[in-house]
């Protein structure tokens, strides 16, 4: 299976339209998304701070960024002099 990077952008729809009441399986029928990608976007996204109750003005800039932060894949680890 392929990776596909999500865009700030996808981030950012994912996360508005949870906040408008939507459930995963709502949010990936509308962007065709995995429900998995949808439930760690949501996830890191409450562990930034953001609550349902407080709406779409919850949503800053550093709750996006954070939640793009925590999803970035890890570095691998360094490889041996004899790759050179």
């Amino acid at each position: 299976m392929a990776y596909r990077e999500v865009t700030m952008l996808e981030v950012k729809e994912v996360l508005r339209l949870w906040l408008r009441g939507n459930g995963h399986k709502r949010i990936v029928a509308r962007l065709g998304t995995d429900v998995k990608t949808v439930r760690r976007y949501t996830q890191a996204a409450v562990q930034a701070g953001l609550r349902r109750e407080d709406g779409e003005a919850g949503l800053t800039e550093e709750i996006v960024q954070a939640v793009m932060a925590g999803r970035r894949p890890k570095a691998h680890r360094p490889r041996g002099e004899g790759w050179d």
